[in-house]
């Protein structure tokens, strides 16, 4: 009776080793297809997005409808946009460079700000304006 328990185990043992190889092989082809796929859907090209802020008294706000200009140094690229209600802006399908961005809006200081972005990444800017003084 042993000898039939054990003549049971050894095809069984090996079933499942063939098995454990197979699908390693196809594992290792799968995670080259998910590499390629990985690499085809990441972007070389980058974004800056932010805010503009002021502070009024004592505490800080977003500045809605400012306008946010952008050029690029070695690029040349330029673009502009305004602000939205929360003082948010964004600037998409940028190549790796830096990037001067100038925020403004009437009765307030232009402020500068320089971002170096890396292809494929984002960056984050907080351009905070100044009153001039002016109503």
């Amino acid at each position: 009776m042993k000898k039939r328990k054990f003549l049971f185990i050894l095809p069984m043992v090996g079933v499942l080793i063939i098995s454990l190889v197979l699908s390693l092989k196809a594992g290792t082809d799968g995670e080259k297809g998910l590499t390629n796929s990985v690499e085809n859907a990441c972007s070389k090209k980058g974004s800056i997005y932010g805010t503009v802020v002021y502070f009024q008294s004592c505490y800080m706000s977003y500045m809605q409808a400012a306008q946010v200009q952008l050029k690029g140094k070695n690029t040349g690229m330029k673009d502009e946009v305004n602000t939205d209600s929360n003082g948010k802006f964004k600037f998409d399908n940028l190549k790796e460079d830096t990037y001067k961005l100038t925020a403004g809006k009437k009765n307030f200081k232009n402020s500068k700000a320089t971002v170096k972005l890396k292809s494929g990444r984002a960056k984050f800017a907080e351009i905070e304006i100044e009153s001039s003084g002016k109503k």
